[in-house]
């Protein structure tokens, strides 16, 4: 998987999904670490399940698993809000995408 810590802009991951081809990510911020889990060496990941709406923005996002539960959940909502994608155009009119994944993960450089 992705290691989503050592994340820049150059070299944006492209989310998948099984039944359409991958899309690009325009926009993207780092997940901060959260504080209380650097300070105890904590690492997880969370895997979401998102739509992409007209505009390119992710939306109908739904937690589909994480590790330790609730350590790494809000930043990782908050920072898949903050990204823009790729638009599907179809005929001039941009469409929603459904049913993208990714998985953010959360590892410490040792």
């Amino acid at each position: 998987m992705y290691d989503y810590s050592k994340v820049t802009y150059n070299d944006a991951p492209q989310v998948i999904n099984e039944e359409a081809p991958a899309i690009s990510v325009y926009k993207m911020v780092e997940p901060p670490y959260p504080t209380g889990a650097l300070k105890n060496g904590i690492e997880g990941f969370v895997k979401l399940e998102f739509d992409i709406d007209e505009k390119g923005k992710a939306i109908n996002i739904e937690i589909i698993d994480s590790k330790p539960s609730y350590m790494f959940e809000a930043v990782s909502l908050r920072t898949l809000m903050e990204w823009d994608f790729s638009r599907l155009v179809v005929d001039g009119v941009p469409q929603k995408q459904g049913h993208k994944n990714i998985e953010f993960k959360f590892e410490i450089d040792k």
